[in-house]
């Protein structure tokens, strides 16, 4: 099935309580994601942050401009979404497209997945090419 055109995240959260997979199909996360340049972060960091930027996904970081300056291509961040669903027990799959970098996915406040080697620095990171 081909992802469905439906509701956008908005501020780092995205509604699909009134989505109904079984009528509409797998549906893409896009829209504004919320982001932390410079930060990497697990679930429970979130906890108590005063303060979120958010970045539109899918879409890049370079040249993004963040307290005023451009970010460059370079760097590592972290980025989250919560997403509402609906009340039912089905289990849910997540496509991972392939990226040719390093990430550590979370689900739940669980570490579902992993790409390469997630690092602040070069020589700290290894990245992977890889589908999940």
């Amino acid at each position: 099935n081909q992802p469905a055109a439906g509701p956008k995240a908005v501020a780092g959260r995205l509604d699909l309580s009134g989505w109904t997979f079984e009528e509409n199909g797998p549906i893409h996360l896009d829209g504004e994601w919320e982001f932390a340049w410079g930060e990497l972060l697990e679930p429970g960091d979130f906890e108590g942050r005063e303060r979120s930027d958010y970045l539109a996904v899918p879409g890049a970081w370079n040249g993004h401009v963040m307290d005023g300056r451009e970010l460059p291509g370079e760097g590592y961040a972290t980025y989250r979404l919560h997403v509402d669903l609906p009340d039912w027990s089905r289990p849910l799959a997540l496509w991972v497209p392939y990226m040719s970098t390093s990430y550590r996915l979370w689900i739940d406040g669980r570490e579902a997945a992993a790409n390469g080697r997630v690092g602040t620095s070069r020589a700290e990171a290894a990245p992977q090419y890889v589908r999940r």
